[in-house]
């Protein structure tokens, strides 16, 4: 679920050494507007994410990685990263899976994630995870 931020939640100019990813600086207008989850949500659930499976196979991502990493250290404590990552474990990686629903009941659109019906492509994620997890939370981690 993307959508385009709104003026007031523009980023500041600079926050981010040459303006690496907007996104990083304009987690205060989110999360001022909508709460400090939806503000990890979208900063290390959605964009970190993408950002490190872009740096896999292109080398101007990797070399961005460390700063984009630095930036999202510096917005968030360490207790705050600590809990989010406990719980997106939790609900993303740990979490029972739900039932089949009756086909009569299936909306038309799923929103499931490709990487839950393919092992490999659950184990990279995994991988991701385990990788954002050890960059975030290891001062001496290198991406």
């Amino acid at each position: 679920m993307r959508r385009i931020l709104s003026a007031k939640e523009q980023p500041d100019e600079g926050c981010v050494p040459q303006n690496l990813n907007r996104s990083v600086c304009s987690h205060r207008g989110i999360r001022d507007h909508f709460g400090l989850k939806n503000a990890l949500d979208y900063l290390i659930g959605e964009k970190l994410f993408s950002f490190v499976q872009a740096s896999e196979g292109h080398p101007d991502f990797a070399a961005e990685l460390p700063a984009f990493v630095a930036a999202i250290r510096h917005l968030f404590t360490t207790e705050q990263l600590h809990h989010y990552l406990d719980d997106l474990e939790k609900r993303r990686y740990l979490a029972p899976r739900e039932p089949e629903p009756d086909p009569d009941d299936v909306p038309e659109q799923e929103d499931e994630e490709e990487w839950l019906e393919n092992p490999i492509l659950g184990a990279e994620e995994l991988l991701r995870f385990v990788r954002i997890r050890e960059l975030l939370l290891n001062a001496s981690a290198r991406p």
